[in-house]
C-alpha cells in the first residue's frame, strides 16, 4: 500500500485544481466590459440607461441572448409606437431635409450584425449586458438610400426619441460604423427594445444607442443630451472589467 500524500500536498493540489477550473470557467464564460466610465462628477448609483423602476437584470444565456431575456433599461418609460404613422425625420440644423417611413426601411436590402449592448451601470450584481443578432444597415447606407448627404460642417449627429430622450454622437461614428436596425434575433424589435428602429454604436454604452428614434439632426455645435445634462460622460466609451460568472 502506497503512503498517503502529506496533507499540505493535497491542499496545494486541491487549490491548483480549483484555480484551473476557475480559469477554464472564465474562458468559457468570457469577460464582460462592465464598469461605469468613472468620469468626474458622474452619479455613483443611478443607472444612466434606466429608471430605478424600469430595469431588468439578466444572467448568462449563451452567446446569443433570447429577446425575452435581454436586459431592459430606459429612462422615460417604454412607449408603444404605431409604425404605420411613424416617420423618421432627417434634419439639418433643425430643418427637415428628408423623411423615411418604416415600410421604406423594411424594403431595403438589410444585413445581419451581431452586437453586444451594455448599460453604463453594469456590475457584478446587475449584469446589464446582452448580445443579439440585429438586422438593419449602417446609418451611412441608410442616408445614401434616401439621397441624404452629410452636410458640410457637421460636428455631431443628434438623435431624438419618441419618449423625449436625446443623445448625440460625433459625426465620425458613421465610420465605425453606427447602425440603424429594425429586427432583433430575426423578428421585429420588441417594443421595449426600440420598435420600430434603434441605433447601435460600437464601443459606447447603451445610453448612446437610443431606441424609438424619431429624428436625426446634423448639427454644427456640441449637443448636450439627456444624460449629459445630469453629469454622465458625453462620450460614454466602454471600459473593461472582468467577472468570473461560473463557478
Amino acid at each position: 500500500m502506497l503512503p498517503r500524500a502529506p496533507r499540505w500536498t493535497m491542499q496545494i493540489q486541491s487549490r491548483r485544481k480549483f484555480l484551473e477550473q476557475c480559469a477554464l470557467a472564465a474562458a468559457c464564460a468570457g469577460v464582460t466590459a462592465c464598469t461605469r466610465d468613472g468620469s468626474p462628477g458622474a452619479p455613483s448609483q443611478k443607472d444612466a440607461d434606466a429608471s430605478d423602476t424600469n430595469s431588468k437584470a439578466v444572467t448568462a444565456y449563451g452567446p446569443i441572448t433570447p429577446n425575452d431575456q435581454f436586459y431592459i433599461t430606459s429612462c422615460c418609460g417604454n412607449p408603444v409606437v404605431d409604425s404605420t404613422t411613424w416617420v423618421l425625420s432627417i434634419m439639418n440644423r433643425g430643418t427637415q431635409i428628408a423623411s423615411v417611413k418604416y415600410a421604406t426601411l423594411r424594403n431595403l436590402s438589410a444585413r445581419n450584425k451581431e452586437h453586444t449592448l451594455e448599460c453604463i451601470s453594469a456590475q457584478q450584481n446587475y449584469l446589464a449586458i446582452s448580445n443579439a443578432i440585429w438586422t438593419g444597415l449602417p446609418l451611412a447606407e441608410v442616408f445614401n438610400s434616401i439621397g441624404v448627404a452629410v452636410p458640410a460642417g457637421t460636428l455631431e449627429i443628434v438623435f431624438r426619441s419618441v419618449e423625449g430622450y436625446s443623445a448625440s454622437l460625433p459625426v465620425s461614428d458613421l465610420d465605425k460604423p453606427a447602425w440603424l436596425v429594425w429586427l432583433m434575433n430575426g423578428v421585429e424589435l420588441p417594443p421595449e427594445h426600440g420598435y420600430p428602429v434603434r441605433l447601435l454604436v460600437p464601443g459606447r454604452y447603451g445610453m448612446k444607442n437610443p431606441k424609438w428614434i424619431t429624428s436625426i439632426d446634423f448639427v454644427d455645435q456640441p449637443f448636450t443630451g439627456y444624460w449629459d445634462q445630469q453629469g454622465w460622460s458625453k462620450e460614454a466609451p466602454y471600459q473593461t472589467n472582468a467577472l468570473v460568472h461560473v463557478p
